[in-house]
């Protein structure tokens, strides 16, 4: 396993508790609630299926899969973390329906099934943490069946507001140089690299490997470094510029979400 695994797979094993606390709440009481129980939203609603094989990949908790079993489907949930998993197992103990999740350690860039296994493949928020997409994106596709569906969540480099967070970063890694003793708390988490796509360059690099683009959203509009003012304001900010997602300006959003079916 490389560094960068390594490094990913340390920083949700021990942060698989926050995690599964934030998707615990029916109502977000933080930006990063709300970033997260957002997101679900908008991926379930993007998702048009009813029945079927499912595979989440880098499922986390498990968030996604009562609902996907209320729909009848059979869901098999990966994760790099083996504490995610664990939390994912004990989240649907009790779940009607819990005999069609399946539930284990996996690495996107080896997936342990067979080709065509699947009708509909999920990846959330996990392509940003691989040195390179490109073999994961392969393996997405060979375990998908034609015709069948893979939604993917990626960061938006597009986004004005991403790119002023970035300079906040800068900024603060630069004072930090110049003063060592200051707070290093505008650094943002440090411990693991991860990266941005720009859409169309996303979109395209996805056709290479045989998708073809079939519906594409955005998705919350943040500034995430006003946590360190006020929770409240950073959580009444992004909730406010919500309005952009119904605007020609919805590509600032901090999140790219696509859907594509395997040709």
């Amino acid at each position: 396993m490389t560094g960068q695994k390594e490094s990913v797979k340390s920083y949700f094993n021990n942060t698989s508790g926050e995690y599964s606390s934030v998707y615990a709440k029916d109502v977000p009481d933080s930006l990063r609630a709300y970033i997260f129980l957002s997101r679900r939203e908008y991926v379930l609603n993007m998702l048009d299926l009813q029945g079927g094989k499912v595979l989440d990949i880098g499922c986390g908790p498990g968030v996604l899969t009562e609902n996907l079993l209320k729909r009848g489907c059979q869901v098999w949930n990966i994760d790099i973390s083996e504490a995610m998993v664990e939390k994912a197992g004990q989240r649907m103990q009790f779940v009607e329906g819990r005999d069609r999740a399946h539930f284990s350690v996996g690495d996107i860039e080896k997936l342990e099934f067979p080709n065509k296994f699947f009708d509909a493949v999920l990846c959330v928020g996990v392509l940003e943490y691989l040195p390179d997409d490109i073999l994961a994106l392969k393996e997405i596709f060979r375990v998908l069946r034609p015709g069948g569906s893979v939604i993917f969540t990626v960061p938006n480099l597009a986004s004005p507001f991403v790119l002023l967070e970035k300079t906040v970063v800068l900024i603060a890694k630069f004072l930090q140089k110049i003063f060592p003793d200051s707070s290093d708390s505008l650094l943002f988490r440090k411990d693991i690299i991860d990266r941005y796509y720009f859409p169309v360059r996303f979109n395209t690099v996805l056709k290479k490997n045989g998708f073809k683009i079939d519906k594409t959203m955005f998705h919350v509009y943040r500034l995430a470094f006003l946590n360190y003012i006020s929770c409240r304001l950073s959580l009444s900010f992004a909730r406010r510029l919500e309005f952009f997602s119904k605007t020609p300006l919805c590509w600032m959003g901090v999140n790219y979400i696509v859907r594509a079916q395997k040709e």
